[in-house]
């Protein structure tokens, strides 16, 4: 590009920069809080104020545009004023991506990393953020979410706990039906106590780290019966709700009563041999369950196979 194409940009981009951030400011006016003074508790009292998916998805627009505006314009001097704020709008998007899990769109993209990371990277490594394109911190990683949420006010820590709990319960029913869905229960059960002020904000968070807690608890104690792989530790996980204590001898056996069928190459797209996987499934659990129930389970259990990672 030539110096005067250069030149032409920049002078056309820099109006544009300024309305961009004036908007952005403007949806942000009814905080009150100092972004410049207070700049955690701005950032917390903004992450609350986003949590409405149309408020969110305004937010997400509007640093879209500023975003561009102001990689446009960088690196020349004029973009400086701009830069405390252009680092902070995108601390509080990443702060959002582990507020809100199952907002795609708040994850950033590889372009965007790019661009964003050498802008803000001395900032983000000061909170711990190395890689922008690193998943949202789960709430299994109980350490890590212990940090993110260390500062937070305890309605921010509650947006958070509620929302990565929602979402890890939503991605594993399919894969551990017979574990998450009394956990989905007991969460609504706990949500409409909330909604009923029949249950103090402080316990509610005691009682979100109790479902966190027996979600990490589940995965350790099929790794310590060494089930290796996210399909073993699931149909150990429904075996507990069949067999009990004798749950972890009937898992082993399960499997090996269907190892050949497993070992077929892409055996989840080949229906005969989920039939045969099907069959003898029922078979086992024809043992513990009446017909009706074991060949229901059975049903379940091939899709828990096949929903799972042998890995």
């Amino acid at each position: 590009m030539q110096k005067e194409d250069i030149l032409k940009n920049l002078f056309e981009e820099l109006p544009k920069l300024e309305t961009n951030h004036a908007k952005l400011l403007g949806f942000f006016k009814s905080i009150k809080t100092d972004r410049n003074y207070e700049r955690d508790l701005f950032l917390d009292e903004a992450l609350r104020f986003i949590e409405p998916i149309h408020q969110r998805d305004e937010f997400k627009m509007l640093l879209k545009d500023f975003n561009k505006s102001i990689n446009i314009v960088l690196p020349n001097p004029k973009a400086i004023p701009y830069q405390n704020d252009f680092k902070l709008f995108n601390e509080l998007r990443l702060r959002a991506r582990n507020a809100f899990p199952d907002d795609e769109e708040l994850k950033v993209t590889k372009e965007e990393s790019n661009m964003l990371q050498s802008l803000i990277n001395t900032h983000l490594k000061a909170t711990g953020v190395e890689n922008l394109l690193e998943e949202p911190i789960s709430i299994i990683d109980k350490d890590k979410f212990k940090a993110e949420i260390m500062n937070a006010s305890p309605n921010t820590k509650e947006l958070k706990m509620r929302n990565n709990l929602k979402h890890t319960i939503k991605v594993g029913m399919d894969k551990s039906p017979d574990f998450y869905k009394p956990l989905a229960q007991r969460l609504e059960e706990l949500l409409e106590q909330r909604k009923e002020n029949r249950i103090t904000q402080t316990d509610l968070l005691k009682a979100f780290t109790a479902i966190q807690d027996e979600i990490i608890q589940e995965q350790k104690e099929g790794e310590s019966k060494g089930f290796d792989t996210e399909r073993k530790r699931a149909v150990y996980t429904s075996m507990k709700t069949i067999f009990e204590e004798d749950a972890e001898d009937a898992t082993k056996t399960l499997f090996d009563l269907i190892s050949g069928e497993l070992n077929i190459i892409a055996w989840e797209t080949k229906g005969r041999v989920q039939k045969d996987i099907e069959v003898k499934i029922l078979r086992f659990l024809k043992t513990k369950l009446e017909r009706a129930a074991a060949k229901a389970k059975a049903k379940e259990l091939v899709d828990v196979l096949k929903k799972n990672k042998d890995a």
